[in-house]
């Protein structure tokens, strides 16, 4: 008995998101408290933000073929005396709700070009050692004008890229400054029972949204970069995890 217990509650922990909420929902098999006494504007949100989840892509403009970038520039681009630079970027935001996403109305989206500082080091061991830091996170770009791709059920941006590429070296100390492109997103839906907004935290991490604290674009809480020692803190302490009510993802192109 104790191992079909145990054997139920492992196979529980391997369950994805979606399927622990559908377990763990009313019809589920394993129903839980918090999620079955959940009138439903509190529990399909969730399920939807596990249906329709956003998928967030970066490359460069350089990246892109021929008639892609053609496309892209009679759709954003408005002047006729230059052209985007090859390294600008390129943003691709997709998902089947797409279509219900009104950018400046009902999607706050904010897209930072975070300054990234690496400085390597010979340790006596001969051994070569990295940090990476942010050292400058700069106000959100504005988007403005964006390419729909409804076949992709996705659209496309074009941002211009800012921070420029140095690096020096002294001694056995190298040090090199690039980019690093935070993009962030939540979107606001109407639906039978009003507003819903995605993504919604899910399970025991649900809480009410709130105008004025949720709404607002989380700043960056370390400006550490690939740390093994803080992402295994961050890991253990939960604090790895998007702040809520958020999309956000960093790309380094």
């Amino acid at each position: 008995m104790l191992g079909k217990i145990s054997s139920s509650y492992a196979a529980m922990n391997q369950d994805t998101p979606f399927e622990q909420l559908l377990r763990q929902g009313p019809l589920g098999t394993h129903p839980a408290s918090t999620v079955t006494s959940a009138d439903d504007t509190v529990y399909y949100p969730q399920l939807l933000t596990q249906l329709s989840p956003a998928q967030i892509e970066v490359t460069r403009y350089g990246s892109l073929d021929t008639e892609e970038r053609q496309a892209l520039l009679e759709s954003v681009w408005e002047s006729t005396r230059d052209t985007p630079s090859s390294r600008d970027y390129v943003v691709t935001i997709s998902t089947p709700l797409i279509s219900r996403y009104k950018i400046g109305e009902t999607l706050n989206l904010a897209v930072q070009e975070l300054e990234q500082t690496d400085t390597g080091t010979i340790t006596p061991l001969g051994t070569y050692e990295q940090l990476s830091h942010i050292t400058r996170s700069p106000e959100p770009f504005e988007i403005g004008k964006r390419q729909l791709l409804p076949q992709l059920s996705a659209v496309r941006f074009l941002v211009k890229r800012k921070v420029a590429e140095e690096s020096f070296q002294m001694g056995g100390t190298s040090v090199s400054s690039t980019a690093r492109l935070r993009v962030a997103l939540q979107a606001r839906i109407e639906w039978e029972l009003g507003e819903m907004v995605l993504p919604t935290p899910m399970l025991s991490e649900y809480e009410p949204f709130v105008e004025g604290q949720h709404d607002a674009l989380p700043a960056r809480s370390y400006r550490t970069v690939n740390n093994p020692i803080a992402d295994f803190i961050r890991s253990f302490t939960g604090h790895s995890q998007d702040p809520r009510y958020w999309y956000i993802k960093e790309f380094q192109v």
